[in-house]
C-alpha cells in the first residue's frame, strides 16, 4: 500500500494498493488480484475476473488488465 495524500495528525492518510492488488475492506489490507484468462478481465474493485461483455475483449492472462473495447 502506498500513500497518495499525507494528512495531518487528526486525519487518516489516503492510501491505495500497488498495481495488481485491490483493497479488501473486511481484511483492511491489499490483496493480490486473481489472474484472469483470455476472454475475462479484472474487476478493479474486487480483484475478481469477469467475463468480457459484448464489444470488449481480453487476449492475455493478466491480473491487472480490464476488458478493452474492440477496435471498430
Amino acid at each position: 500500500m502506498i500513500a497518495v495524500a499525507a494528512r495531518n495528525s487528526s486525519e487518516d492518510n489516503k492510501c491505495k494498493c500497488i498495481k495488481g492488488y485491490h483493497y479488501s475492506q473486511s481484511r483492511e489490507a491489499c490483496i493480490k488480484n486473481l489472474y484472469c484468462p483470455p476472454g475475462e478481465g479484472i474487476k478493479k474493485s474486487t480483484g475478481e475476473c469477469v467475463v468480457c461483455e459484448a464489444g470488449t475483449y481480453s487476449d492475455i492472462n493478466s491480473n491487472t488488465q480490464k476488458c478493452k473495447q474492440q477496435p471498430k
